[in-house]
């Protein structure tokens, strides 16, 4: 995995010297000043532990999965992914050998019934606040024959239909392109497909996700949103703040938000606006 991105993502997974030396070097290749000291304890520092599981069979995989929620001493706990376990009857088979139909999915509804027992209270009734994360494909179906059959599938998913709490499908939609750079992000469409978390199916939305953010522009997100709630104005593809003009397009208003040291009270207002109650 990338070091860098995941810090970029959130995940404080240390680098070694020799991955910072070799930054510098690569750094000094192209002509720029090398890494500050403070830049340099900043990519050594690694908050709490960032484990990763070896490739192993499907059952090894989820049974390793179930002790670390278990364990409740994670705060996040990523499967990836459904589709792609190897259960031990396929690793035993080579690719002409006999195939077990659903065996993946018999596998997977194993595990989501343990799943639900490994998720609820103890006995002192404390709930376990581990994160769960699963990751699954969703595929074209080639079966056609059939005009009622599904247009996608989830390999060995659909077992998990019944025990997840939240379901939500992300598509890309478009790609974000810059005169000079060329392509630079995609729009992502989300939908949450299945909810029992108290909220309710259907809700849908789109964000820009931009490669060299690893994510999405939070200021231009809040501009957006903002002028949404009347925070911000919006005339044609002109923002104004407060009687202001902010910028020509919602990227150049982030810009200006960012530069102007707005982006906070921005959003606390939008948020107040929206009805929504939070410790900000």
């Amino acid at each position: 995995y990338d070091k860098l991105f995941a810090k970029s993502c959130g995940v404080r997974v240390a680098l070694s010297e020799l991955e910072v030396n070799e930054i510098n070097r690569q750094m000094e290749r192209e002509g720029e000043e090398g890494l500050s000291d403070e830049e340099v304890a900043e990519l050594l520092d690694q908050v709490g532990d960032f484990v990763t599981v070896p490739p192993s069979t499907a059952e090894d995989s989820l049974s390793i999965a179930l002790e670390l929620i278990g364990s409740r001493e994670f705060d996040i706990v990523l499967i990836d992914s459904f589709g792609s376990l190897l259960t031990e009857h396929d690793d035993e088979n080579d690719l002409s050998g006999s195939q077990r139909v659903g065996g993946a999915a018999m596998l997977n509804t194993r595990f989501a019934r343990k799943l639900n027992f490994a998720m609820a209270p103890d006995e002192k009734g404390s709930p376990n606040l581990t994160c769960v994360l699963a990751i699954n494909q969703v595929r074209d179906n080639t079966d056609r024959a059939n005009k009622y059959s599904p247009k996608t599938i989830e390999a060995g998913g659909w077992a998990l239909k019944h025990a997840r709490w939240v379901t939500l499908q992300m598509s890309p939609v478009a790609t974000i392109k810059d005169p000079k750079k060329g392509k630079i992000g995609k729009t992502i469409r989300w939908e949450i497909t299945k909810q029992k978390a108290g909220g309710h199916e259907g809700a849908q939305g789109k964000y820009d996700f931009y490669y060299s953010l690893c994510g999405i522009s939070r200021a231009e997100h809040s501009v957006s949103v903002a002028s949404q709630h009347g925070v911000v104005e919006r005339a044609g593809a002109w923002y104004s703040y407060k009687g202001e003009q902010i910028g020509q397009g919602a990227a150049r208003a982030a810009q200006y938000v960012i530069e102007n040291d707005l982006l906070d009270e921005i959003e606390k207002l939008t948020l107040s606006k929206a009805g929504i109650r939070c410790s900000y």
